[in-house]
């Protein structure tokens, strides 16, 4: 998928404090389940660890994704997470959606013991407005959007799939178009919720990941964003908080936790907290469905030096994030998931620093974040 919101935002980085780099050497063991839980739970048994794809596995050749699998699978994930795109599925109106392609992704994966998170999304051009012409666009009819999660619910969950999250960022004004609609999200959870539920009653519900933003420019921040659902009345349709925390340059942990360095007042754990005991829901599991760091761009890699405005960091550096990434996870009982984005490099860089965000370069090869995340799993974990 397309991430120039964070090309655009999130990258535009000014860094406000000299740091030091911090290197983690433990881990502690971690978890929290999709529901409500108390902060006691158990970590080592509900922490859900993953590889977010975006949208690169459905185009694969089963040659790639079956190295793609065999990573994670070494990598010592649980998870994997991507996009099921009702654009890929159902291009036209007078055809069924075929899963056919995800059905394999699926089947692939339990394979190798691995659960997927299929993100619902995307619009096929037949079922936007007229004067929207992206696959952004938010569904003209969410009722004909949720008939199409129904039918990827009754082709995937007897291969096992029975957690969905809906959307993704929709608090982007790039990734819900023309603008953030807090009120129309609520009512495309709801009817997807039940209709889903209708297939298969034990389905759990992700609100799809917001973005660290704030509200300008069409954009809403999390709290806002949270708030505007919550008053539609279809807050509660949803199990779980996902979130995409982004901190880099910075480690996790370097401020409060997973507090962004570029929207320090609208990012961060305790901010999270917050917005969920406004919401009524102060146990609510947050999932970190997308977190990552790239090493390349077209400006310079962070230094540690107050001067720096980098958009990318160095491949040492990322590996501290990634190990400092899953210590954070592993020390908050709130949180449910972290899911590393992503696997590998784009093969043909986009001129921006959004092809460089893979544990592995593009020609397959690990970088030392690939072994860090690895190793911070399997201490988190044993």
């Amino acid at each position: 998928m397309s991430r120039s919101k964070r090309a655009c935002h999130r990258f535009k980085i000014i860094i406000l404090l000299a740091s030091s780099f911090f290197v983690w050497n433990t881990a502690i063991v971690s978890a929290v389940g999709l529901e409500d839980r108390p902060a006691s739970a158990s970590r080592a048994d509900n922490l859900r660890t993953g590889v977010a794809y975006g949208d690169t596995l459905y185009s694969m050749n089963d040659r790639l994704l079956d190295e793609a699998l065999d990573s994670a699978a070494e990598l010592g994930v649980q998870w994997i997470r991507a996009d099921l795109s009702w654009a890929d599925v159902q291009p036209s109106p007078t055809v069924a959606p075929s899963f056919r392609r995800f059905e394999h992704i699926v089947s692939a994966a339990a394979s190798r013991g691995l659960s997927v998170l299929p993100v619902l999304a995307y619009t096929p051009g037949w079922a936007r407005a007229a004067d929207c012409d992206n696959s952004k666009c938010a569904p003209k009819d969410p009722s004909v959007f949720a008939t199409f999660a129904a039918a990827a619910a009754m082709a995937l969950a007897p291969l096992g799939v029975h957690t969905w999250e809906v959307w993704n960022e929709e608090n982007s004004a790039d990734f819900w178009r023309p603008a953030p609609d807090p009120a129309a999200y609520g009512h495309l959870l709801e009817v997807t919720a039940k209709s889903i539920k209708r297939v298969d009653s034990g389905a759990q519900f992700i609100m799809g990941g917001l973005a660290t933003l704030r509200t300008q420019g069409g954009d809403m921040s999390v709290s806002d964003y949270v708030a505007g659902v919550l008053r539609s009345g279809e807050f509660g349709y949803a199990d779980a908080l996902a979130v995409h925390p982004y901190t880099y340059p910075d480690l996790p942990s370097r401020l409060q936790a997973w507090q962004s360095p570029s929207d320090p007042t609208d990012s961060g754990l305790r901010y999270l907290e917050a917005v969920l005991s406004r919401s009524g829901r102060p146990r609510m599991p947050i999932w970190i469905t997308e977190y990552g760091a790239p090493t390349g761009g077209v400006c310079c890699a962070y230094d540690a030096s107050p001067t720096d405005v980098p958009d990318h960091v160095s491949e040492a550096q990322q590996a501290l994030i990634a190990s400092d990434a899953v210590h954070t996870a592993a020390s908050e009982p709130m949180i449910g998931s972290l899911f590393w984005y992503t696997d590998r490099d784009y093969a043909v860089p986009d001129g921006t620093n959004e092809s460089y965000y893979g544990l592995r370069r593009a020609d397959g090869s690990r970088k030392p974040a690939y072994d860090a995340y690895g190793a911070a799993i399997k201490r988190a974990t044993k």
